[in-house]
């Protein structure tokens, strides 16, 4: 089972990303949502994500180093 994140500050644009995920994708995934950039780096280290979905300008963002930032984080399989 693949584990993908949608941080987005929207609850509709997360509510539609994952409604659309789950009719397109071939296989069974879990799906989690954050609301900031904190939630994004608390989830990001305590597991392990095979797809992240991220708004750029997400609430604490800190735009194009938080890739960077969250890849540090990110717990290993």
């Amino acid at each position: 089972m693949k584990n993908i994140l949608i941080a987005d500050g929207h609850y509709v644009v997360r509510t539609g990303t994952a409604l659309v995920l789950k009719s397109k994708l071939q296989y069974h995934c879990n799906i989690d949502f954050a609301e900031t950039y904190s939630d994004t780096k608390d989830m990001v280290s305590e597991k392990a994500y095979d797809l992240l979905i991220i708004d750029i300008d997400i609430p604490g963002s800190i735009f194009k180093a938080m890739v960077k930032d969250l890849k540090k984080k990110q717990k290993k399989p």
